[in-house]
């Protein structure tokens, strides 16, 4: 990649993963905010759901992030195998869009949507699972370091 493009080269698809990250945790962290909602249950808060159901909004809510953003996925993956054979393809985030479009079909923006969807569910899950309980943690470590000094 140096060797074809120098420094540049190590930024390349920057810009379009930086326009696919900003709605894509947005709409990650808004699902995980509405399934924790729908998942409580009765008299039950948000905050404080099982290991399993954590699991389960962890899992659904990155689906639902990948969805949403896998044809910026695509995009940004193509801007970034670019120029790496010493020749460029595609000038811009816009151009690259409009040149698959046109070669490929619609559907070129949603090729390997279902590997991406099956690694979303367990990768999500464990990740969000493991955050939520570690930060339940050390939360109550806190209250209880605070009682003690009070």
């Amino acid at each position: 990649m140096y060797v074809n493009n120098g420094f540049k080269g190590w930024f390349q698809g920057g810009r379009v993963t930086f326009f696919r990250d900003v709605p894509g945790f947005a709409v990650y962290f808004g699902a995980i905010e509405k399934l924790s909602e729908l998942m409580a249950g009765a008299g039950e808060s948000p905050s404080q759901l099982g290991t399993l159901k954590l699991m389960l909004v962890g899992g659904l809510g990155g689906m639902i992030s990948w969805f949403s953003t896998f044809p910026l996925d695509v995009i940004k993956s193509r801007m970034q195998a670019d120029g790496n054979r010493g020749q460029f393809i595609y000038k811009s985030v816009i151009d690259c869009a409009l040149k698959s479009y046109r070669n490929e079909g619609l559907m070129v923006f949603y090729k390997g949507l279902v590997p991406t969807l099956l690694r979303a569910l367990p990768c999500n899950a464990a990740v969000y699972s493991v955050y939520s309980l570690s930060y339940r943690l050390m939360s109550d470590r806190t209250i209880l370091s605070r009682e003690t000094i009070s």
